[in-house]
């Protein structure tokens, strides 16, 4: 064989590189996939999955009370209790479907846009009742992970301070500033004109700072009183036993 300057040391002769011995690269290679060339290898990347897209994440700071509690214990225990039901939801998906009953399905129409001027980037403002007092200038805010009285708001409610729960932990803003809250209360709020009307009970962080809003209603309320939100028609429906009940945002007001 002529000399081509090139040696594989695989097969121990000229005429190619041991580069150039796609098999032998092929098998390398499939070693090193099964892990049994760790120790030769550095920094090796993942193989990539065709069938698995990349998800990139933004994380949101918030804080308060929340379902999972405040201790570390808490919060594992809710992880768990978590994830185990969305497993035995999952294994309920592979089982036949049945028909559930209980309430009637929420639906928008053309119609409902009526009375909204469009187009808006208007906030949802509502107004509900609080622990019996009439309070206007509530802030729907889906992205809250509490719900939020501002102090002079709650001064009218005469609730003595000392019924104050007083442990709280801060809050943080987009801006990286902490809030800390005065303290939280549990109040009756609600919805609605009857007989299609909700009431719940939930906590309001107390927040002594300025605003343009009396009262900032957080998800986790909404989802208490089952919300469902059109913000293109400023229209709140919810679950009432006696039917779908509406809120209409004062779209003049906010």
């Amino acid at each position: 064989m002529p000399n081509t300057g090139v040696f594989c040391r695989f097969h121990q002769f000229s005429g190619h590189d041991t580069e150039s011995y796609v098999a032998l690269r092929n098998i390398i290679e499939g070693l090193i996939r099964k892990g049994k060339r760790d120790k030769y290898v550095h920094n090796l990347p993942p193989p990539p999955n065709p069938h698995q897209r990349q998800i990139n994440m933004i994380s949101t700071i918030s804080g308060g009370p929340t379902m999972a509690g405040t201790s570390n214990n808490s919060i594992k225990h809710y992880v768990r209790s978590t994830y185990a039901h969305q497993v035995f939801s999952a294994e309920q998906g592979r089982l036949s479907k049945t028909h559930k009953s209980g309430w009637a399905p929420i639906t928008f129409c053309e119609e409902e846009e009526h009375g909204v001027i469009l187009p808006h980037d208007d906030p949802i403002i509502i107004r509900a009742d609080i622990s019996n007092f009439d309070v206007e200038r509530i802030l729907v805010d889906t992205g809250s992970s509490v719900s939020v009285m501002f102090a002079n708001s709650f001064n009218e409610l005469q609730v003595p301070s000392y019924l104050l729960d007083r442990s709280n932990t801060p809050l943080v803003s987009f801006s990286g500033e902490v809030v800390q809250p005065i303290g939280s209360f549990h109040l009756p709020i609600s919805i609605g004109a009857a007989p299609q009307r909700r009431t719940i009970t939930t906590p309001f962080l107390i927040i002594d700072c300025p605003t343009a809003y009396n009262v900032i209603l957080g998800r986790p309320a909404m989802a208490q009183m089952k919300v469902f939100i059109s913000t293109h028609m400023l229209l709140l429906k919810f679950l009432t036993p006696y039917g779908t009940g509406t809120v209409r945002s004062d779209q003049l007001g906010a």
